[in-house]
């Protein structure tokens, strides 16, 4: 599902974070991580444990549009009452960029499906209790030719409004400094450069 929403409560998972609930002898592990790592985690996931029932799966990405493209599976369980619940968690909790996988051992009772609705919420909402996050800002990239006498100038003007070098190109007489702003931030920085004589954009 792909759908627009508002962006002011975004927030992403900096790392990974795990929460294990035991309920009638089932247990339950939700590992929440990026999730531009989900072909990674859940290969992990299933060799560290073969003999679980379940690795239930829910995700909330941003596309190229800005719009949040939503992924949820049950893998085996009833429908609606795994991945639905575990991406509910997310969704409540403004998560983007993020995945959730819930691992299940079965315990031998049956827990019903308003049981395991209860609880894959409970080992979700744990993962992201435990997690760390900050909120997530869209952000705007810039290239420019930075004469060499003034580039450490440039760098020091765009770590103060909060920019990150993705990338830096050595020529003979001028430096491409590749940069990456909050949105919000990328015309002010490119307004001081012009102001002050410091650099020409180029892309």
């Amino acid at each position: 599902m792909v759908y627009g929403e508002p962006m002011a409560d975004w927030y992403r998972i900096l790392d990974s974070s795990e929460e294990r609930l035991e309920i009638k002898r089932s247990k339950f592990i939700c590992t929440l991580f990026p999730s531009d790592r989900l072909d990674l985690e859940m290969t992990c996931l299933r060799d560290q444990h073969p003999k679980a029932r379940h690795f239930v799966l829910a995700s909330r990405t941003l596309d190229a549009l800005g719009r949040v493209e939503e992924h949820q599976s049950d893998d085996g369980e009833p429908r609606g009452s795994a991945g639905k619940p575990t991406l509910a968690v997310l969704r409540g909790a403004g998560l983007v960029n993020t995945a959730a996988i819930t691992v299940r051992y079965f315990g031998g009772t049956r827990l019903g499906v308003g049981g395991l609705v209860r609880a894959y919420t409970a080992a979700c909402t744990g993962a992201v209790q435990l997690a760390r996050l900050e909120q997530w800002r869209p952000t705007a990239s810039a290239t420019f030719l930075v004469p060499y006498g003034h580039l450490d100038q440039c760098k020091y003007l765009a770590d103060h409004m909060g920019g990150t070098v993705t990338a830096t190109a050595y020529g003979e007489r001028t430096v491409t400094l590749s940069l990456t702003f909050d949105e919000d931030r990328l015309a002010p920085f490119e307004a001081l450069l012009t102001e002050k004589q410091l650099a020409v954009k180029v892309s």
